[in-house]
């Protein structure tokens, strides 16, 4: 038997869908419109549609400093003061943004980097590292 206060309660639950179905949603329709995007990018779309705020997550730049000793790497607030002070790093944002891409294809409807598959994620970006002969992560 069905009160008024229960009635109410399952439909206000029934009107409600997660930012994740979005994303789902979103990636679904964009693929089947032939609207060529990756996922990440998909699910960043959702975001910035259905989120109140409109926000959405970027990497905007991802260095890895190669051999500071000595220095105070937390006086540094951008990449031009590293270059200022002759510091060596190198420019990893291409490597990490493919490594996030792998994680949203692995996980539909998260973009979570560092989720159930940031170890393969993690993995990736050693492999592309090493190709490029500039770093090793495993230290």
């Amino acid at each position: 038997m069905h009160t008024a206060n229960s009635h109410k309660t399952t439909t206000q639950k029934a009107n409600m869908i997660s930012l994740k179905s979005c994303r789902i949603l979103a990636e679904g329709i964009l693929q089947r419109s032939f609207h060529y995007m990756t996922n990440r990018q998909a699910a960043l779309l959702a975001d910035q549609v259905f989120s109140r705020c409109g926000a959405v997550p970027a990497i905007l730049d991802a260095v890895l400093v190669l051999d500071a000793p000595g220095a105070n790497l937390a006086q540094f607030e951008q990449i031009s003061e590293l270059k200022e002070a002759s510091v060596a790093f190198i420019d990893v944002r291409h490597h990490i943004v493919m490594a996030h891409e792998e994680c949203v294809s692995a996980t539909p409807g998260s973009i979570n980097l560092f989720g159930a598959s940031g170890s393969q994620a993690l993995a990736q970006l050693q492999g592309a590292a090493r190709e490029d002969g500039k770093l090793n992560l495993s230290n």
